[in-house]
């Protein structure tokens, strides 16, 4: 339960490093003007965000992470409380002006100006973490060389600088959702209802880090993304963007126990739907992001990691039906390995490939044996009444032969329907899409 040490405790750490906030938000708690909610069935949340909590800013509700609260602390409620501080120094500043403000444009820029603030005040933060870690090792600017610990550390300080001075651009998410073609663990994919999509790094730039602090997503808060840039593993971290807006994310970690090596996605989450609020417009849910982020690791996985044997997760009881749905197979209480891709996995990967010409021949070898897996499922007579998992392969093969496919995936499909063409009831139909008479 959200207490009022708890932010108290928040508002200490913020103190710490800029006493003036902190005086200000304590002289807050203090008068009440920040406060726990006890319970508050008026006030508007975000959708679907039942048992999160929430404390109150100058009477407005602030939703808080029940798991990211447990898993982080005072440190994510900081977040909180920073955001909603630039929030209130902007309507001071439009306040002052009076009239001729247009609402719409001052709730956007209010917003914007509360995330930002955030940020930047989480950069300083990270860059005198690591300045303090630096000095407490002594490592000079080469120390450990170039691709050492000293030159990572050194290089995250400058990728932060910059991310301060804001020299990461933001057009960096157009710049990388429209190269041709895209860079390497970069690929185009189809959400459910067939939107564009792109899985790709995430880009450690202003606009990213404020979309994802807006969206408030499980285990993903700025802290731990800056952490991740900090202790040289942001390369772990992916998202998935919708017109250079981020609908989630997934962060993965390798395993090694004896001489097996584990590719494991520690956390995944994607956007949930948003009611709209004084600073906040509201966003819809989009389905079939949790399905394209598993199909991008499992690209980045065959692609970057193509010597590891496994892809594992651990999920919530909630969970398994839909991670079993594509091809999970469980293992101890909460343990899933992937052992092939089914479903809609399976449908998701083959359409990466067709947004894609240029691929590895490992990588288009994988996927070779993916369509070759969907064709034996259209090929089986016992599948016919289980009408899902028939409808996601056949999507899978029909994927094959879409323009940009690379040839040697086209080609695998057009044998694999052939050598099954008398079990395969849609047949004709495939075959028009592979051109042939």
């Amino acid at each position: 339960m959200l207490k009022k040490e708890h932010i108290r405790q928040a508002i200490q750490g913020i103190a710490a490093r800029d006493p003036d906030i902190g005086y200000t938000l304590d002289t807050m708690l203090g008068m009440g003007r920040i406060t726990p909610a006890r319970s508050a069935p008026h006030t508007k949340t975000d959708a679907g965000s039942g048992g999160d909590f929430q404390f109150l800013f100058d009477g407005e509700p602030v939703a808080v992470r029940r798991i990211i609260f447990f898993n982080t602390g005072p440190p994510y409620l900081e977040e909180l409380l920073l955001i909603q501080y630039g929030r209130m120094l902007k309507k001071q500043s439009y306040a002052r002006k009076g009239a001729g403000v247009a609402f719409q444009k001052a709730a956007r820029e209010i917003n914007t100006f509360g995330l930002e603030f955030m940020v930047r005040h989480k950069i300083d933060q990270a860059l005198a973490q690591l300045r303090q870690d630096g000095r407490a090792r002594g490592q000079g600017a080469a120390a450990g060389g170039e691709h050492g610990s000293g030159g990572r550390h050194q290089q995250s300080i400058r990728r932060l600088e910059m991310l301060r001075k804001n020299e990461a651009s933001d057009s960096t998410l157009l710049q990388l959702a429209s190269a041709k073609p895209p860079p390497e663990n970069c690929f185009r994919g189809l959400l459910a209802d067939e939107t564009p999509a792109f899985f790709m790094p995430f880009p450690f730039c202003m606009e990213a880090l404020t979309q994802s602090a807006d969206l408030n997503l499980e285990f993903f808060h700025v802290g731990f993304l800056l952490d991740c840039l900090g202790r040289g593993v942001a390369d772990n971290l992916y998202a998935c963007l919708v017109d250079r807006r981020l609908m989630g994310m997934v962060y993965l970690t390798l395993k090694k126990a004896y001489t097996t090596r584990t590719l494991k996605i520690q956390y995944i989450a994607s956007a949930r739907a948003r009611a709209g609020t004084e600073t906040l417009e509201p966003t819809t849910a989009l389905k079939g992001v949790g399905t394209l982020l598993v199909a991008g690791v499992w690209m980045v996985w065959k692609n970057r990691h193509p010597q590891i044997r496994e892809l594992a997760l651990d999920s919530e009881v909630g969970a398994r039906q839909f991670y079993e749905g594509i091809g999970f197979q469980p293992r101890g209480l909460s343990g899933l390995f992937l052992k092939k891709p089914q479903g809609r996995l399976a449908a998701a990967i083959v359409n990466m490939a067709a947004h894609r010409r240029e691929m590895p021949a490992n990588l288009i070898s994988e996927i070779q044996a993916v369509v070759r897996d969907q064709a034996k499922i259209l090929a089986k007579r016992d599948l016919l009444r289980r009408k899902n998992r028939r409808e996601m392969s056949l999507e899978a093969i029909k994927a094959c032969f879409k323009p940009g496919i690379p040839n040697a995936i086209r080609s695998t499909a057009g044998d694999e329907v052939n050598r099954h063409r008398r079990s395969i009831p849609e047949y004709a139909e495939l075959l028009k899409l592979m051109g042939e008479p």
